[in-house]
């Protein structure tokens, strides 16, 4: 499975954590504005989110269908030429990254977090968090005064859980900045250390490229670095968002919740923090490297390219040549086998990516279908520390540090802002800037698209005119704001067949007999299935008046509880603890209802479509490895798609799950993201793409294990250097 994460607006879920043993193993889960680089923008590639997110791994132990004899690798027809080996040590994997595109690129990283299965394997004073069900892994806290083992670095998230993160190594040549190709140097390369002890993963997370990013982000004042406020508002800040220390004072600190770059942002901050991924959109390449001793699948790495929150700039992972096996083992499958994901060219029949995102191909007969190309676009977020910085005839916010208008004559050239023809001036609301919207591509002036972007600190996504700098997922847009109507309709609460929503009456006799977030009341005899609000954190998603327990929303009074009947209205007695069944009478957006639920019809609270498109909530299990629903439900797992593009089926690592598919993700959420399929078959377009899009490579022996060259704008990709 696949789980997008960055910090801030997200999709509502950790950053990954990965440990595979034995065969393998789960894991828990902007244009133009003044001070920016000049950049060439194609508005037919995107051009870059946990995560909230970072390595790759399949669902679980799956597997593929067997081959009657090993297979000779086939070369693609265009291979990238990396540079030579340049990691000595004896254990150490070459990682080397390479700007092919004709405008600069940030290589941004964000290292796995440390796994556990129990709080022994954490450091002193830490524990062994949000285990997964399905793999019995989960994720280590910092251990006593924020200590994590060697290699790894603490991230205490604000009101959050803190966290062990891997870091990296200093690059042993070049630096994160990537310049245009034939213009600088356009590559970095790190030697990743051997694994600290037998048996660890030795390296897990994820890499991609900030683009947009401000002409003098070498030498700017980064996110959380001292700065200073000028007599006349401006200051030094990357991201011109320097918080003053007190009122009226010139000196502050560069803000983290305004981007820097355009795209790929890592709270402002020239290294990634530990545990911060990139701002959406970003297309990642995801790796775990593996060495848990010798033998057979014990140093099998898995790797892949993502663009589930939506890409941004065209990239491919390759294993460097003359490093791992040229022979395909008899049980994998040829094009994942040490492939390249995100390759523009074919490889037998796994089709090449174009990296050209477009609308979908009309299908004769059948309902067209609702115009998400356009709704997916994503725009860059202009921001300012003065008046100078804006448009003419238009102001700078000082709170968000955006540009705000007056009036519609603000928006639209030829008295205003250049990027508009027939865009109108529309205020966020109370405390928040009045901002140029648009509700098409013709509002906007020539060269700009009308897309979508988050504020900072804003209730939620707007569309504006500006250059398109890649596009959203649709999971992603629904985390920025639960609100957005057609096409995607994120707060509609889900069908689960006969008309009823959620939840309907599956009888229990124990939770595990229940779909997820959900827990058996047997206490009044009822032995049916209740919905339960799920948390993360102190209390973050309960009601008032509630905190969270065990993942629970839980009552504060009475503080134990034998039978129903001593819990208040709206909660069950469950393991001796009050906890909400997460009741609701507001059909309000974001009120009553914990996450990215809604309020349904029979006043309770019920999944939505934004869960089908995150695959969170009752969707979070992959219907490769779920059950069948229980009795009177259609199917809830979190989808699963056969590919077939242009009426070719793509080839397959993983058997055909054995269950029904997910009627509503079918319906629902395949069209807008096999948009992002159509557009690179082998990268992973939504969380549980793991037959088409999961590769596998291992060493030429136990002692020498494979390197991988990263290529943002492969040859043949659009955006390319010629």
């Amino acid at each position: 499975m696949k789980s997008e994460a960055r910090t801030g607006c997200t999709l509502a879920r950790p950053l990954f954590v990965f440990l595979i043993s034995a065969l393998l193993m789960s894991a828990i889960g902007c244009s133009g504005d003044s001070g920016h680089a000049s950049r060439k923008i194609n508005t037919s590639v995107p051009t870059a989110a946990p995560t909230s997110s970072p390595a790759a791994s399949p669902t679980t132990t799956v597997t593929p269908p067997a081959t009657a004899t090993p297979t000779p690798l086939p070369t693609p027809s265009s291979t990238p030429t990396p540079p030579a080996v340049a990691c000595a040590d004896s254990g150490s994997r070459q990682l080397t990254f390479v700007n092919n595109c004709t405008y600069e690129v940030w290589l941004g990283t964000t290292g796995g977090q440390l796994a556990c299965r129990a709080n022994a394997d954490c450091p002193a004073g830490g524990g062994c968090q949000n285990i997964n069900a399905q793999s019995g892994v989960g994720a280590c806290s910092c251990g006593t005064g924020n200590t994590c083992p060697s290699g790894y670095s603490c991230y205490v998230p604000a009101g959050g859980t803190s966290g062990c993160f891997q870091s990296l190594p200093a690059p042993v040549s070049g630096s994160l900045d990537l310049k245009p190709s034939g213009s600088g140097t356009n590559s970095v390369t790190y030697c990743i250390p051997a694994a600290a002890s037998p048996g660890a993963v030795q390296f897990s997370g994820n890499f991609y490229g900030r683009t947009g990013c401000p002409a003098d982000f070498a030498t700017c004042k980064h996110g959380g670095d001292a700065c200073t406020i000028n007599p006349d508002g401006s200051n030094d800040c990357c991201n011109k968002a320097c918080q003053a220390d007190s009122p009226g004072s010139s000196s502050g600190h560069c803000g983290t919740g305004t981007p820097a770059c355009e795209t790929g942002d890592c709270s402002a901050s020239y290294d990634c923090p530990p545990g911060v991924g990139g701002n959406p959109p970003a297309s990642l390449a995801e790796f775990t490297l593996q060495d848990l001793g010798t033998g057979p699948n014990l140093k099998t790495d898995f790797y892949d390219v993502s663009i589930i929150t939506g890409p941004n700039v065209p990239i491919q992972a390759a294993p460097m040549p003359n490093t791992f096996q040229t022979t395909v083992p008899a049980a994998q499958s040829t094009p994942y086998w040490c492939g390249i994901p995100g390759h523009p060219q074919s490889v037998g029949k796994l089709p090449g990516c174009s990296w050209k995102v477009a609308a979908l191909p009309p299908v004769p007969g059948a309902t067209p279908t609702p115009d998400y190309l356009h709704a997916l676009q994503a725009v860059a977020l202009h921001t300012c520390a003065t008046d100078s910085d804006c448009p003419t005839s238009m102001t700078c916010n000082a709170a968000s540090n955006v540009c705000e208008c007056s009036d519609k004559s603000a928006c639209n050239a030829p008295s205003g802002n250049p990027a508009g023809k027939s865009m109108v001036c529309t205020s966020l609301g109370t405390g928040e800037p009045s901002v140029c919207t648009c509700s098409s591509n013709s509002d906007c002036s020539g060269g700009y698209v009308c897309g979508s972007l988050k504020i900072p600190g804003s209730s939620g996504v707007v569309k504006t005119c500006g250059l398109l700098t890649g596009y959203w997922g649709a999971g992603q847009l629904c985390a920025e704001d639960l609100s957005l109507g057609a096409p995607f309709n994120c707060s509609t609460p889900q069908n689960f067949g006969g008309g009823a929503t959620f939840p309907v009456g599956v009888k229990c006799t124990q939770d595990g007999d229940c779909p997820p977030f959900m827990k058996c009341d047997s206490g009044t005899g009822t032995n049916k299935c209740v919905a339960m609000a799920p948390c993360t954190g102190s209390a973050n998603g309960c009601p008032s008046g509630t905190s969270c327990t065990s993942s629970f929303c839980t009552a504060s009074s009475p503080a134990s509880c034998s039978a129903d009947s001593d819990c208040e209205t709206g909660f069950i007695c469950h393991s001796s603890v009050c906890i909400t069944t997460a009741a609701c009478t507001s059909g309000t957006v974001g009120q009553d209802c914990p996450g990215l639920m809604s309020c349904d019809g029979s006043n309770q609270c019920a999944p939505n479509y934004a869960n089908l498109y995150s695959a969170n909530g009752i969707n979070s299990q992959s219907c490769f490895v779920s059950n069948p629903a229980p009795a009177g439900l259609d199917q809830y797992c979190g989808g699963y798609a056969l590919w077939n593009l242009n009426g070719k089926p793509l080839p397959s690592s993983i058997a055909t799950p054995s269950v029904p598919a997910n009627k509503q993700w079918v319906s629902i959420a395949k069209p807008p993201e096999k948009i992002f399929k159509y557009s690179c078959p082998s990268a992973y377009s939504y969380q549980f793409d793991d037959a088409f899009s999961t590769f596998q490579c291992e060493g030429q022996s136990d002692a020498k294990q494979p390197g991988y060259v990263v290529t943002f704008c492969p040859a043949g990709a659009p955006g390319a250097a010629p």
